[in-house]
């Protein structure tokens, strides 16, 4: 999937970044595993995900956090939700194109 792409199809500024402790002090006590798109970014050119498995999970990660900390109902929330349709459409795509 091209980044920009990913990044430019909704509103993600809240999951582009690493949580600032310093802004959002409990971030890090209700999250005991933050992950987000420069983390995930960052690993992919580290060559850090052995398998397409390994990325998807990180990348889930991101949506399952968001949704966990802000709550259904909240912006972030949906946001969160509507990335991960995509992502996960993506996903399906390409599994589906490498079958054959």
């Amino acid at each position: 999937m091209n980044r920009r792409r990913a990044r430019s199809k909704l509103n993600t500024w809240q999951i582009t970044v690493p949580v600032d402790p310093q802004e959002v002090p409990d971030y890090y006590v209700v999250i005991k595993e933050p992950m987000d798109l420069q983390t995930l970014e960052d690993n992919v050119d580290m060559n850090k995900y052995p398998t397409l498995e390994a990325f998807v999970n990180d990348t889930r990660k991101i949506f399952v956090n968001c949704k966990n900390y802000n709550g259904e109902g909240t912006r972030y929330w949906t946001c969160a939700c509507q990335l991960e349709k995509f992502f996960e459409d993506k996903v399906r795509d390409y599994k589906s194109r490498s079958a054959k």
